[in-house]
């Protein structure tokens, strides 16, 4: 079996993962974070995305950290053989460290990097060990410390002290610890509190010798390990979702998307002070900041919320103690499918389904949150987002890029794209529920399937040609054969036809009453056909002798080309997220699994040309990897020739033009009857 990355090749990964609650500025221009199975470097000015690193097999990442001086970067994950830590130089994107936990060590849950290349770990409960490495050359144990209480008192966080690498925090649940590392051992140091424990959910250092707590109302300061003082947060309305600090200060951020500011005022550097409050957040529901960070040297700060988005904001200088200016935060790292449920709650939303441009670098992408998004894979931007009042159950791409299709569950819709949006064009309402739709590759025809009805209809003139009746159950999938007017329809009663699109009769029925059809795929000859049962069996029909043969029992099929196959594995499991690669060529069937999601597979394309393909999850990403060598682009239909060079202008048009291009329909439509 060949290696994942002789066959596929990581192109940019749409989408966002807040499960690591972290974001790290690396400098002004690149951003730290997160997605589906991979830890990603991105440019937010020239939309390129380094990948550091992959997970592989049951791997998940549960946390990393970024070292002060932005040099060394730490990764923990969790998989079958245990815990692992591995430690990368932030510049070459190469693994230096491996670090192998012990099981009983638990799920990492924090990780803090020090200047001088100290590592702390932090595990998870029930034991809540703590453990310190020094990373020079082998990785070499420290100290080691359970901090777990017998009351089974909660431990939130650990860090390394910036300043001062031998100091070290702890806090959690009526619970905070200071140690100093000395001859291999954490030393405790004396804690004077005055005051009963708290739930403390965030801590910060300002010095080695100043240290800011938070818990559900208030920053509790402390000076040499003692409380001097506290500042109540009654008047802000929400409680602390995260916290940093920079030279003169510390940022907060809420649970309701506000940002303030504390600085420390010149007469007394040990006392910090009010400043300024601004709301980032553009949303009418509540989304919390799960993390914050900021680069002082550029007064540039950013902040991951719990929708999914990575927001930069603006601040003034800060040792002029000027009144900051926080800016509406400006989306970093492309915001994709989010969705917010009537009780506030904000996550990542599902993609249900996605449309392939056949002449342009364009895909468009249906979400769960009922946005429209449409997104350019050359440039790295998303070019239009548009919220639909009902959740879209499948769309179509024309070939060029100025038609989109929705269907929705009683109607559907045809609309033109332009820079302002979506314009209506044409609009059905149906009596039974919306199946799949596509667009013919030429683009000048368009079906949609209601129940077990395919209707077609001539794409400019919108002209009714003919409903296919070939199926008695609802149609699954539809397949257009390239370069001619024929389409293949797959049905839940066990049925394939073929059918004219010009004369809407039909060519061939097969029937096979042992198997369910889930979906369906046909070759580029159409000599045979790919199926998936409910039996999750994944069949091969044979349309010359008339077979069905079982291609793979463990594999479903999410798209096919020329010469691969994409799928998933079955019985698939929901942390895995696997994405199966089968090469198809005569005599030399190869399966790989390339590992880009942390969730099932929803759905697959490849491009006209096999070059790219697409594949999305329920976590929320989708992923544009590149296939290699094992595929030959199609070359000999007239249509699949270059267009020329691809701009902006080819994609978005004015609504001028949508304007004139409706009235010529009208005048078409007249003619025509």
């Amino acid at each position: 079996m060949r290696s994942t990355h002789d066959l596929i090749t990581n192109d940019f990964v749409i989408g966002l993962d807040t499960n690591t609650k972290s974001v790290y500025f690396h400098d002004h221009a690149t951003v730290l974070y997160t997605v589906g199975r991979h830890l990603i470097l991105y440019n937010r000015f020239t939309r390129k995305q380094k990948f550091i690193y992959q997970c592989h097999g049951s791997e998940v990442i549960q946390a990393f950290a970024l070292c002060p001086l932005k040099l060394l970067l730490a990764a923990a994950v969790t998989s079958k053989e245990g815990a692992f830590v591995f430690v990368f130089d932030v510049e070459t994107l190469k693994r230096k460290k491996s670090i192998h936990l012990a099981r009983e060590f638990g799920v990492v849950t924090k990780l803090s990097l020090s200047s001088d290349s100290k590592l702390l770990i932090l595990g998870g409960e029930p034991d809540y060990n703590m453990t310190l490495w020094h990373l020079e050359k082998s990785p070499k144990q420290q100290a080691s410390v359970k901090l777990a209480t017998p009351s089974g008192k909660m431990i939130r966080e650990a860090s390394i002290c910036p300043m001062d690498s031998s100091l070290v925090c702890v806090i959690g649940y009526c619970n905070v610890r200071f140690f100093r590392i000395f001859d291999s051992t954490f030393r405790p140091i004396t804690v004077t509190l005055g005051r009963e424990q708290q739930n403390y959910f965030y801590h910060c250092w300002i010095t080695k010798d100043l240290i800011v707590l938070g818990t559900d109302n208030e920053l509790i300061v402390l000076i040499d390990f003692t409380v001097k003082y506290s500042i109540k947060l009654d008047d802000w309305g929400q409680s602390i979702g995260s916290m940093t600090s920079f030279s003169r200060g510390i940022l907060i951020g809420g649970v309701k998307g506000s940002i303030r500011v504390y600085l420390m005022r010149s007469d007394d550097s040990n006392l910090l002070e009010f400043l300024k409050e601004e709301n980032i957040t553009e949303s009418e529901t509540a989304v919390k900041i799960l993390a914050i960070d900021c680069n002082e040297a550029d007064n540039d700060g950013i902040c991951l919320t719990s929708e999914g988005r990575i927001q930069s904001f603006q601040l003034s200088s800060f040792e002029a103690l000027d009144s900051v200016r926080l800016k509406h935060g400006n989306d970093i790292v492309p915001r994709f499918h989010t969705f917010q449920s009537q009780d506030f709650k904000i996550g990542l939303g599902e993609i249900l389904d996605m449309g392939i441009c056949s002449w342009k670098p364009i895909v468009a992408t249906a979400g769960s949150d009922r946005c429209i998004i449409i997104w350019n894979y050359e440039t790295a931007t998303i070019q239009l987002r548009h919220k639909c009042p009902d959740e879209v159950s499948s769309i179509a791409l024309h070939p060029c890029a100025t038609m989109i299709l929705l269907c929705f569950q009683n109607r559907v819709q045809m609309c033109s794209i332009h820079k302002g949006g979506l314009t209506d064009m044409w609009a059905k309402e149906t009596e039974e529920k919306t199946g799949p739709c596509a667009f013919s590759h030429g683009g000048g025809q368009f079906v949609y399937c209601t129940g077990p009805y395919a209707h077609l209809f001539d794409t400019y003139s919108f002209n009714f040609v003919a409903t296919l009746r070939g199926h008695s159950f609802p149609i699954t999938s539809l397949c257009w054969r390239k370069g001619t007017h024929e389409l293949a329809t797959f049905g839940k009663d066990s049925v394939i036809c073929l059918w004219n699109t010009n004369t809407g009769k039909r060519l061939t029925r097969v029937s096979d009453e042992n198997f369910n059809f889930i979906s369906g795929f046909m070759t580029d000859d159409w000599s045979q056909a790919y199926v998936n049962t409910s039996e999750r069996l994944c069949q091969i029909y044979n349309f010359k002798k008339g077979t069905m043969d079982v291609f793979d029992k463990d594999v479903t099929v999410h798209a096919l080309g020329s010469n691969v196959l994409i799928g998933a594995s079955k019985p698939s499991d929901a942390s895995d997220g696997e994405v199966v690669v089968v090469n198809l060529q005569p005599r030399n069937a190869q399966a790989t699994k390339a590992y880009l999601h942390c969730k099932p597979l929803t759905c697959a394309k490849l491009c006209f040309e096999n070059e790219r393909l697409f594949t999305a999850s329920s976590d929320g990403s989708l992923c544009i990897s590149k296939l290699k060598d094992i595929l030959v682009p199609i070359k000999h239909y007239k249509y699949n020739e270059n267009p020329g060079p691809i701009t902006l202008r080819d994609v978005i048009i004015r609504k001028k033009d949508v304007d004139q291009m409706d009235i010529r329909i009208k005048q078409l439509s007249n003619e025509v009857r």
